[in-house]
């Protein structure tokens, strides 16, 4: 998960563990992180950041960053419009894995 200030400061919510249900044991890390208005929360499965080109490329964390960071001040229903649009673009055809992208505004 990504947050992304007003200012376009981006910090990665590292903090966790497993994928969620998998395993009934699972134990999972938490932190807390302080949110401000105009701060956009992003949660995304690696469908997106794991979408292929042609060439085999992923579309990776870094493209993703990029479209947070340049929507950051949309709402958050458009926000996700924005990455689906760049994810599908960049693959140019049908996504591999599944893709689920939430995003939270902070008002």
């Amino acid at each position: 998960p990504l947050v992304v200030s007003a200012d376009g400061t981006v910090k990665r919510l590292e903090t966790g563990g497993m994928v969620l249900g998998v395993f009934v044991a699972t134990r999972f890390g938490q932190e807390k992180v302080a949110l401000k208005p105009g701060d956009r929360v992003v949660l995304f499965t690696d469908g997106i950041i794991d979408a292929e080109d042609a060439c085999a490329d992923g579309f990776g964390d870094e493209r993703l960053v990029a479209t947070v960071v340049q929507r950051r001040s949309a709402c958050a229903a458009s926000l996700v419009d924005s990455i689906f649009d760049q994810v599908t673009r960049f693959s140019a055809g049908p996504l591999q894995d599944d893709a689920t992208v939430l995003v939270l505004s902070v008002q």
